[in-house]
């Protein structure tokens, strides 16, 4: 009786121990997923930001509009600082998804970014791109993507 006794606790065991790891695996996969979902809504926040900032500025939306037509030496400085706030939205948004995707195992790719590409092909955006650019302050591994983002969908 004494062996099936044994027996018995070292099944107990394996099987406590088979348990414990159990729930160590579920709890790391409960907290990746929840990661992963905090990133996709800080991409959707940011995504949003630059609508949220034209519907509740209409003289911003007008500028906005403008800028599809004029160049960027034909706005005011402050208008150009306006812009460039909306437009450095847009820009964060990207940089934000170039770095998670690049701390995750999500492959960013042209295709599969949240940028609006309209803005691609205005030669006001494109003036405000080569100076931030310049500036210094973006990754340079994210201006290397963004170059290449835009020369794949801009004319």
């Amino acid at each position: 009786m004494t062996k099936l006794k044994q027996a018995n606790q070292w099944v107990s065991l394996a099987t406590n121990v088979a348990v414990v790891a159990g729930l160590i695996v579920l709890i790391v996969e409960i907290n990746q997923n929840t990661v992963a979902l905090e990133n996709q809504i800080d991409v959707a926040i940011y995504a949003d930001a630059p609508i949220v900032m034209l519907a509740e500025h209409p003289d911003l939306a007008e500028l906005h509009v403008r800028s599809e037509s004029e160049a960027w030496d034909s706005f005011s400085p402050v208008e150009q600082e306006r812009l460039s706030a909306l437009w450095a939205l847009s820009l964060d948004s990207a940089e934000l998804q170039f770095r998670l995707r690049q701390r995750g195992s999500e492959q960013l790719t042209a295709e599969n970014m949240v940028f609006p590409q309209r803005l691609l092909n205005r030669d006001s955006f494109r003036t405000f791109w080569r100076e931030a650019e310049g500036s210094g302050v973006l990754d340079p591994e994210f201006v290397t993507f963004f170059n290449t983002y835009m020369m794949k969908f801009g004319n």
